[in-house]
C-alpha cells in the first residue's frame, strides 16, 4: 500500500495509469528469482512504482522507461524515522576495490535483481542498495511510533565523510563513483532524502568539476556541504544525539564498517536479536499481513535460511508504541512528511495527458 492520502486526485490518476501500463507489459509479474514465500517489497510493489514516478516528476512515459530498465547503515533513524547511513570515503581505494572484485561472485545473491550487464564496480553498491529497499526500509516502516506510521519509509539520510580524500584517490575510483551514481539515478531512484558531506578539502571545487557530470542533477540537488562548526548542530537538528557517532560529537559508539547497532525498538521487532551479518530478506508468513525476517546466503559453504522474527504490519508488539529516551524521539515537522510530499501537496506535478 502507498501513502494514498498524501496524493492528490490528479496524482492518484497518474499513479493508476502508470501502474496499469506496467501491468500491461508484465513488469508487475512476480520475478522468477523469488522464492514462493518471498515478499515483493522493494521490487515492483506500489512503493517502488511511486518512487520512479516521483523521480521523473510524474511523467508516465519517462518513469516507464526508467522502471523497465530497472554505505553503512548505523541501525539508527533520523527524527522522521528514516534510516541514517554513515560512509567514510577513506575505505574506498583502488586497492580495496580490486580486493572486492576478487570476491564478486559471492555478491551475486539469488533474488537480488542485478542485471546481467551490471559492471563489477556496481555489484557491491547493488548489494547495499538492494538490502536497503528490500529489508532496511520495510523494517523501518514497521516502527509504529514514528511520524506518519501509515506511510512507508522510502528514503534514507546519507552522511559522507571525505576528510581524507585526495585528487589521486578520486581519479582512481572514478568508475566506482560513476557506477554508484548511476544506480541511485536509474535503478534505485528517490531513496536519498539528503546527502551530508563532512570534511570537504580546500580543493573540493576541483573534485566537484570532475564528478558533477557523473551525478544525476536530482541527486546532486540533495547534497549539502557542512563546515566543521556546522557538523554537530546540523546532524542533531535532523538526528537525535544518541544516534550520532561520537566522532561527530554525538553519543553513538559506531564506526563505518561495523554491523548496524539497532536501537531498542528495531531490536525488539527482530525478536531481541542483534543485526546479523550477510543478506537478509522478508518472506510472507501464514497469517494475513505477516512478514518473517530471514537471514539467507551461506555460512561456510552451507545454505543459510535462519528465521529471525515475525511481524504483522497492522499489529506490531504493544511494547513498541512508546517512545524510548534510550534511542531518542521523532521530530514532528509537518508530521514527518518529506520535501517531495510537501511539494506534491502544493500541486507541483504535470497535468494528466
Amino acid at each position: 500500500m502507498i501513502e494514498r492520502d498524501s496524493l492528490s486526485d490528479q496524482q492518484r490518476s497518474i499513479f493508476d495509469a502508470f501502474k496499469a501500463k506496467c501491468a500491461e507489459n508484465s513488469l508487475l509479474d512476480k520475478p522468477e528469482e523469488l522464492g514462493a514465500d518471498d515478499t515483493w517489497d522493494g521490487i515492483n510493489d506500489d512503493v517502488v512504482l511511486l518512487r520512479f514516478l516521483r523521480a521523473r516528476k510524474y511523467d508516465i512515459e519517462e518513469a516507464y522507461k526508467m522502471f523497465s530498465a530497472y554505505p553503512h547503515w548505523a541501525g539508527r533513524l533520523d527524527k522522521l524515522g528514516q534510516p541514517v547511513c554513515y560512509f567514510d570515503v577513506e575505505a574506498v581505494t583502488s586497492k580495496t576495490l580490486a580486493a572486492q572484485k576478487k570476491t564478486s561472485d559471492s555478491l551475486k545473491i539469488p533474488g537480488m535483481d542485478v542485471p546481467k550487464s551490471a559492471s563489477i564496480d556496481s555489484l557491491r553498491p547493488y548489494a547495499i542498495f538492494d538490502n536497503a529497499v528490500r529489508f532496511v526500509l520495510p523494517l523501518c516502516s514497521a516502527i509504529p511510533n514514528r511520524p506518519n506510521p501509515e506511510t512507508p519509509v522510502t528514503k534514507a539520510v546519507y552522511v559522507v565523510d571525505i576528510t581524507s580524500i585526495s585528487l589521486a584517490q578520486v581519479w582512481s575510483i572514478r568508475n566506482w563513483i560513476k557506477a554508484t551514481a548511476g544506480l541511485l539515478a536509474n535503478t534505485y531512484p528517490e531513496i536519498v532524502d539528503k546527502i551530508l558531506i563532512i570534511g570537504a578539502p580546500s580543493y573540493m571545487p576541483t573534485i566537484w568539476n570532475w564528478v558533477k557530470g557523473w551525478i544525476d542533477p536530482v541527486t546532486a540537488s540533495k547534497i549539502q556541504y557542512l563546515k566543521p562548526a556546522e557538523v554537530l548542530s546540523t546532524l542533531t537538528s535532523l538526528i537525535d544525539a544518541v544516534n550520532v557517532p561520537k566522532r561527530y560529537g554525538g553519543e553513538l559508539n559506531f564506526e563505518c564498517g561495523m554491523l548496524p547497532d539497532l536501537d531498542p525498538v528495531m531490536k525488539e521487532i527482530l525478536g531481541g536479536k542483534e543485526y546479523p551479518p550477510g543478506p537478509l530478506k522478508w518472506i510472507n508468513g501464514s497469517a494475513a499481513g505477516e512478514k518473517i525476517a530471514v537471514a539467507v546466503g551461506s555460512v561456510e559453504g552451507k545454505k543459510r535460511d535462519e528465521r529471525l522474527a515475525a511481524i504483522t504490519s497492522n499489529h506490531p508488539p504493544e511494547s513498541l508504541h512508546a517512545n524510548s529516551a534510550e534511542y531518542g524521539t521523532f521530530g514532528e515537522e509537518k508530521k514527518g512528511l518529506s520535501e517531495d510530499i510537501r511539494l506534491e501537496e502544493a500541486g507541483e506535478v504535470p497535468a494528466v495527458a
